[in-house]
């Protein structure tokens, strides 16, 4: 496991089914052992090698029953639960941020090991401490670094896109108020005459 990650970082997770128990129903009948089927939560701990495994519907409602005291993260528990839904369905639930696997900055090489430590996205590459850049290997301070610069990058270019947004939203009602004074002034204008020649007939 990588020294000092963060806990404050959600785990990666996947759901497996396999074979749990016997099926003492389905055994009878075959006169064989029949496993039953279960699904299993994967846990991977955000920068580490270690997994853990549990049954996901009895892992998932302890979790959200410690939500609710304030004992886990009531956000992960809430992504997790969509995940086994959409699992279910036979669909996958993205996890937040950018997947490591289609990061174009790294190699493939430099993806497979990240992955391999748990690291499936950029945002967990560069949440990564000093502590733990040993385990990722000698190009970790470089891979974190351009991790932490590419995140800036794409945040300053929002706050951009989000500033010339507002420039050009601005600009369109300057442009439409304009448009309003130029009407009433035209009015105002074609009604002077008639106000005047009424006057000067009487």
């Amino acid at each position: 496991m990588i020294p000092g990650v963060h806990k404050e970082i959600m785990p990666h997770v996947r759901f497996e089914t396999k074979d749990y128990g016997r099926n003492e129903e389905a055994s009878r009948r075959a006169g064989r052992h029949i496993p039953n089927n279960a699904t299993f939560i994967i846990i991977h701990p955000h920068g580490s090698k270690d997994e853990s495994e549990h049954l996901a519907d009895e892992w998932l409602p302890r979790k959200r029953m410690d939500a609710s005291r304030g004992a886990y993260n009531e956000e992960w528990i809430s992504f997790f639960e969509k995940q086994y839904a959409a699992w279910k369905q036979g669909q996958e639930l993205p996890r937040q941020g950018t997947p490591i696997q289609t990061w174009q900055l790294a190699s493939p090489e430099q993806r497979s090991r990240l992955r391999a430590l748990g690291l499936t996205t950029v945002e967990d590459l560069s949440a990564v401490p000093d502590s733990g850049l040993g385990e990722i290997g000698l190009d970790a301070r470089v891979l974190r670094d351009m991790a932490r610069n590419w995140i800036a990058e794409g945040q300053q270019k929002g706050i951009n896109a989000q500033e010339l947004a507002m420039a050009q939203e601005e600009i369109r009602r300057l442009k439409e108020l304009n448009a309003g004074q130029e009407d009433r002034l035209r009015a105002l204008e074609e009604s002077v005459p008639r106000k005047t020649r009424k006057a000067e007939a009487a």
